[in-house]
C-alpha cells in the first residue's frame, strides 16, 4: 500500500487530498465523527505527502538552475585553444593579400 502511495503521481496525491477534505467537510455537516476522522487524516496524509513531492521537485529545479548557470559562466572562462599552452609554436600564414 505504502509503495502505490510513494510512486503515485503528485496530481493524482492533490485530488485525493481535495476529495478527503471535501468527504470530511460532509462528515461534519452529517454529524458522522468517525468519517471527519479518517477523512481528515486520509486529507492531512495525502496532501503532506504531496507537499513533500512539491517541495522536493521545486528545489531540484532551482538546483538544476544554478547548475546551469555556473556551467555557462565556466565556459566562458576558459581560454579560447588558439592561446592555449604550446599553440605559439603553431604556423598560420598571412592572409593572401597581404603577401603581396
Amino acid at each position: 500500500m505504502l509503495d502505490q502511495i510513494r510512486y503515485m503521481p503528485k496530481s493524482t496525491l492533490l485530488w485525493l487530498a481535495i476529495g478527503s477534505f471535501a468527504l470530511a467537510f460532509l462528515a461534519v455537516m452529517t454529524q458522522q465523527g468517525t468519517c471527519l476522522f479518517i477523512f481528515a487524516v486520509g486529507g492531512i496524509g495525502c496532501g503532506g505527502w504531496w507537499y513533500f513531492k512539491q517541495q522536493r521537485d521545486n528545489e531540484l529545479a532551482e538546483q538544476g538552475k544554478t547548475l546551469r548557470v555556473h556551467e555557462a559562466s565556466s565556459l566562458s572562462k576558459r581560454e579560447p585553444a588558439m592561446t592555449s599552452e604550446g599553440s605559439g609554436r603553431l604556423y598560420v600564414p598571412e592572409p593572401y593579400d597581404q603577401r603581396h
